[in-house]
């Protein structure tokens, strides 16, 4: 079962990773824009990762906090999809399609993340 977690991190670091190459080649955006997706994926992928290994990395609020953030991101962009979809449409149906895939892949990590912050765990 680790080596599935281990393959959905990759697939998290890859997404943010990609983001940064589209950006960096279009020469379009700041700092924020080019490295933000893969500072947000990293640190993600920090907390799967000692979710599914069982070791405390950081402190259990930190872990909440990124844990609302992320349901926040997400369910703006559920909603941003949407909204593009239902009044743009055309081309920007691509997009729209990208942003529900990336909210629907973070699912996993957001149930991981919740689990992994809960102060019932005996590391914290």
């Amino acid at each position: 079962m680790k080596s599935i977690w281990y393959l959905y991190i990759a697939l998290l670091l890859s997404l943010g990773v990609g983001r940064m190459v589209e950006r960096i080649l279009a020469q379009s955006g700041g700092f924020s824009s080019r490295y933000l997706p893969i500072i947000f994926m990293l640190t993600i992928s920090v907390g799967v990762y000692g979710y599914i290994n069982n070791k405390p990395i950081l402190a259990s609020w930190f872990w909440k906090v990124i844990f609302g953030l992320t349901c926040v991101l997400s369910l703006s962009a559920l909603v941003y999809a949407v909204v593009i979809g239902l009044y743009v449409g055309g081309d920007v149906m691509i997009w729209a399609g990208l942003l529900l895939l990336v909210a629907v892949l973070l699912i996993p990590a957001m149930i991981s993340l919740q689990k992994y912050s809960s102060g019932d765990r005996e590391y914290w």
